[in-house]
């Protein structure tokens, strides 16, 4: 196969991305806080401080997984809102594909669920609402300067020369709360490394 100099790079660049997923899934950074809200539901994306970081060459840049509108958050298992139960929390990881479909889920490594006799209706629901989550694939884009025509010095616009998807991974955090006699998932605010 050849490769066009400015191809040549992030061939490279992906091949090494891969032989590195085989051994780690890829930790992209962490998206942007939400909002506090009361009674509203929320998740938390835990930081893994041993994950494979991402590293970009000059020129590219990483598109985190973007979830879909229709992704629901679970709701709280309702044969359980009359125990009036304690803060339960479910901890999972979730592993996104290059087409953008949850393909694992699995307890979280670097965070605990709360446990006990309880815990197994809301890990049911976190997983049966996960489960149906849709992404936008996560990519690396090769973006590359156009051309200067009209002699300013600078180009007139940048382009993508080139696109991959990725597999990803992320920790969430579910915390259920009862919250004026109603079983909510609290909003939570996400940890940035």
């Amino acid at each position: 196969m050849r490769c066009e100099p400015a191809r040549a790079g992030l061939f490279v660049a992906v091949a090494s991305l891969t032989a590195a997923l085989a051994c780690r899934a890829v930790r992209p950074p962490l998206p942007e806080p939400h909002p506090r809200g009361r009674g509203t539901v929320g998740v938390e994306v835990i930081p893994d401080p041993d994950a494979l970081k991402l590293r970009l060459s000059a020129g590219e840049e990483f598109r985190r997984p973007a979830p879909h509108i229709g992704n629901h958050l679970p709701d709280y298992p309702k044969e359980l809102e009359p125990l009036r139960l304690a803060e339960q929390v479910v901890a999972v990881r979730i592993v996104i594909n290059e087409e953008g479909t949850v393909i694992a889920i699995e307890p979280s490594p670097v965070a605990r669920s709360t446990g006990g006799p309880h815990a197994e209706p809301f890990e049911r629901v976190v997983r049966a609402a996960v489960a149906s989550w849709r992404f936008t694939p996560a990519v690396v884009r090769r973006i590359e300067d156009g051309p200067d025509r009209d002699g300013d010095g600078q180009a007139d616009y940048q382009y993508v020369r080139e696109e991959a998807s990725l597999k990803v991974l992320y920790d969430l955090r579910f915390i259920f709360r009862i919250e004026d006699g109603r079983g909510v998932v609290a909003t939570a605010a996400i940890e940035a490394t």
